[in-house]
């Protein structure tokens, strides 16, 4: 045995003597990260797995502290398949879960496809599916209006509405901007279900994905006229909330219902009744209960697929890639402002989580590229200016600037040369953003930044750091491409240039609603 603090092997000793407690997990997490040897961690792991049942309650706190600090993916499948079996069934509890485990792939560096299979593992959508079958939907709460005729009304419902830096929100005013435009009757809904009260308490870590709540004073300016919002009250539980959002929508009687995120139990009551659209924000299929989705692939339309497994309903894919509505851009920086040269090559990346997406090979590998450059300098901007672990030793070169959330992002775009998209799972918007404003785009493929920039995406790191090596080289080359990917973004992107689509997109789920309802009308 190593020896231990005093203060670890305490903790190490209170949760075994009270796995059930929350807290007793969470004290041990703390201390388990803090300059311990990796011979003390492996110690109170093992402590851990011959003393604490593998089952029930404390079987799942042991699952998700384990997934948490040995970030080993078999813990969370573990968790979820303990999750399931623990009664009495409460979907605060599996809520948490879903979210903890969906924030870890948003905040990892792992690809689109390896995120989706983890969730999966994890069991995600069994637990979306347990919390849908927990929502009651009375006899003839939707009328049969909702099922035929013109588009008169159409409801937005997303998991969560934030304020104008979150993009998914954005993402939903926008679309009721759209509606209301084409003359359609819209209002936004939201049982804020991603944010779980004391959602900590319900996992044996305190890892979790913190989301700032909504502020409506930031939100009513990007409401379109006549556009209505409907927010739930977050201290009551995720059941409450989601009957009162059913309520809500029903007593709204839209034609077709439009869910934008990634996912929600409220889809499948709904799809019981109304015809039902997808848009996950990650490119991905939605983990919800639709007719069909918004895929930016266009080798997916018209494809059926079920890629969450049983647990939801197939749907049919529809070929729709834009996603993004500028932003008015106030004024452009000046380099001046940031003691940056004129003759500087100026890298830049955004994004609110970059604390933790920059790690790992490519955080190392772009601090020897800019070694090995040093006429640039790598421009980081967004969140609170936390400065990302893994570049703590380089913050005294010069090559480095770091800046929090930027209102007017496009204002600091406009004077750089590359954008550098991390490895990850999200970060679409901000590379888009960058294409609009005629940059070259350096991004890896199997991630919303790679379906972004398309064929240019590549596959290796040493491919992207090639890619990245010939446009500081040569000024015509990233030029051309940064003109490239500003006319694939007018093309294929651009949300304004959307509402033709996405009104044909919602008139096929009404055509897709009306063949299920004959065929069988008591499925979903």
């Amino acid at each position: 045995m190593p020896p231990l603090t005093l203060m670890l092997a305490n903790a190490l000793e209170q949760t075994l003597a009270n796995p059930s407690a929350s807290h007793r997990w969470h004290t041990l997490g703390a201390l388990y990260m803090a300059q311990v040897s990796a011979d003390q961690q492996a110690y109170v792991c093992d402590a851990l797995l011959r003393g604490v049942p593998g089952t029930g309650e404390v079987g799942f706190f042991r699952a998700t502290f384990l997934a948490e600090y040995t970030k080993n993916a078999q813990y969370s499948a573990q968790a979820g398949l303990i999750l399931q079996s623990v009664s009495p069934f409460d979907a605060d509890r599996h809520m948490a879960f879903c979210v903890y485990e969906w924030g870890r792939q948003a905040l990892g560096q792992g690809s689109r496809p390896q995120g989706a299979d983890a969730l999966r593992l994890a069991l995600v959508p069994e637990s979306m599916q347990r919390i849908g079958q927990a929502l009651a939907l009375p006899d003839g709460l939707f009328g049969v209006a909702a099922r035929q005729g013109a588009l008169r009304r159409v409801a937005i419902v997303a998991p969560y509405i934030s304020g104008y830096q979150h993009p998914p929100s954005m993402l939903a005013l926008q679309h009721a901007r759209l509606l209301a435009a084409s003359g359609i009757e819209a209002h936004v809904f939201s049982a804020q279900e991603l944010r779980v009260n004391h959602m900590a308490d319900y996992l044996g870590s305190k890892g979790q994905i913190h989301l700032a709540a909504p502020t409506l004073e930031e939100l009513q300016p990007h409401l379109a006229d006549g556009v209505g919002l409907t927010l739930c009250d977050e201290r009551f539980s995720v059941l409450r909330r989601c009957q009162d959002v059913l309520q809500a929508v029903a007593a709204f009687a839209p034609d077709a219902v439009i869910f934008v995120g990634m996912m929600s139990p409220l889809m499948a009551p709904i799809s019981a009744a109304v015809p039902t659209l997808g848009l996950c924000v990650h490119a991905l299929q939605p983990m919800a209960a639709v007719d069909a989705w918004l895929t930016s692939d266009p080798t997916q339309h018209g494809q059926w697929s079920q890629s969450w497994g049983p647990s939801l309903p197939p749907s049919q894919a529809i070929y729709h890639p834009y996603r993004v509505a500028l932003k008015p851009c106030t004024q452009t920086a000046r380099r001046a402002d940031l003691d940056l040269t004129p003759d500087a090559l100026v890298l830049i990346t955004a994004g609110a989580r970059l604390a933790y997406e920059v790690e790992g090979d490519w955080a190392a590998r772009m601090l020897h590229w800019l070694h090995h450059h040093s006429q640039a300098v790598w421009l980081l901007v967004g969140g609170d200016a936390s400065v990302p672990p893994a570049l703590r030793l380089a913050m005294d070169t010069g090559a480095l600037r770091i800046l929090p959330h930027q209102s007017d992002l496009r204002g600091l775009l406009r004077y750089a040369d590359i954008y550098a998209n991390p490895p990850r799972l999200g970060g679409g918007f901000s590379v888009a953003e960058a294409m609009a404003e005629g940059l070259a785009v350096a991004s890896m493929a199997n991630g919303d930044g790679g379906d972004k920039v398309g064929p240019t995406a590549t596959s290796t790191l040493d491919d992207y750091f090639a890619q990245l090596s010939a446009w500081a080289a040569h000024a015509n080359a990233r030029k051309a491409a940064g003109q490239a990917l500003q006319q694939r973004f007018e093309a294929t992107l651009n949300l304004d240039r959307s509402g033709p689509s996405l009104l044909a997109a919602l008139h096929t789920v009404q055509a897709l609603f009306a063949q299920r309802s004959v065929s069988a009308p008591a499925a979903r």
